[in-house]
């Protein structure tokens, strides 16, 4: 029988919930010791684009602006999947196996201790938060069924529809036959004084040069660039607006930069464009 489980933590101003308690089974120990974040290889990239890409169908389809992700919360996420799957534990802070014993009816025992937080753990790289939430899960497939199954459960639902939430990192991990088969963790965040620019509902692709952005933030003026061309003269801000890319196929990077009294920033988004202007085709 296939196990699956689901779980959610909210931090707000550092109070923290969650819905399952621990639960320990009998793999080898994590190679990964204490509290510190190891950067790790991608298992799945295309699992871990596909949960972000479907939580934004979701948020943009309730009114909700969709999610940058961020290298950072990634980089948590994925270590804290890895972490779980190998040690075999399902909790939001990490936790490392202290002692293992095998009882006289074939039994074995295992005890664990909390070396980190949650808070802790994705703070490591994830510096300047405000906001934080995680999602995590085990057993589920594929990213259409962990993020279903999520939407589900009103504390993993709220997390995704989290209005105070900017960010989103995502990390996938298998155990190789382990007691969770595969193991699934999102990390939701806010930076304060960070405001994502977000192509396309962070698709990692279009065919269209024609693209949706969305800014965050309330500021007075934008201008905008795609890749290292010219800036636009300064116009009012817009949260949202459709924007045209440079037509060649590619990475194409598009740049806004806002301001407001004082205040100035300049945030940026990239999605690969799969086609060229038919136009240009064979121009010397």
């Amino acid at each position: 029988m296939r196990r699956s489980f689901l779980a959610a933590a909210v931090i707000i101003f550092m109070a923290v919930a969650w819905d399952v308690p621990v639960i320990h089974a009998q793999n080898q120990p994590s190679p990964f010791t204490g509290c510190k974040v190891v950067p790790l290889p991608l298992v799945n990239a295309a699992f871990e684009q596909r949960v972000v890409e479907l939580t934004n169908d979701h948020r943009v389809s309730i009114g909700l602006p969709p999610l940058k992700r961020a290298a950072p919360l990634d980089e948590a996420a994925r270590f804290h999947a890895y972490d779980m799957a190998t040690e075999e534990y399902f909790d939001h802070d990490s936790l490392d196996m202290i002692e293992r014993v095998t009882e006289e009816s074939g039994t074995v025992k295992t005890t664990f201790n909390v070396v980190c937080s949650m808070a802790k753990r994705v703070g490591q790289s994830y510096k300047g938060w405000s906001r934080l939430g995680e999602n995590i899960a085990a057993g589920q497939e594929s990213p259409e069924q962990v993020v279903q199954r999520w939407l589900e459960s009103p504390g993993h639902r709220a997390n995704i529809e989290g209005k105070d939430f900017r960010e989103i990192g995502v990390g996938f991990a298998t155990s190789g036959g382990g007691f969770f088969p595969t193991c699934w963790v999102q990390n939701f965040g806010t930076r304060s004084r960070i405001h994502p620019l977000v192509i396309n509902r962070e698709y990692a692709q279009t065919d269209s040069p024609e693209v949706e952005v969305y800014v965050y933030g309330r500021w007075t003026q934008m201008r905008l660039r795609n890749d290292n061309g010219a800036w636009t003269a300064w116009q009012k801000f817009q949260n949202s607006f459709r924007w045209r890319l440079d037509w060649a196929a590619g990475e194409r990077q598009v740049c806004a930069e806002l301001r407001s009294g004082g205040r100035r920033e300049v945030t940026c988004d990239s999605i690969v464009l799969t086609t060229s202007d038919p136009g240009l085709s064979g121009a010397s």
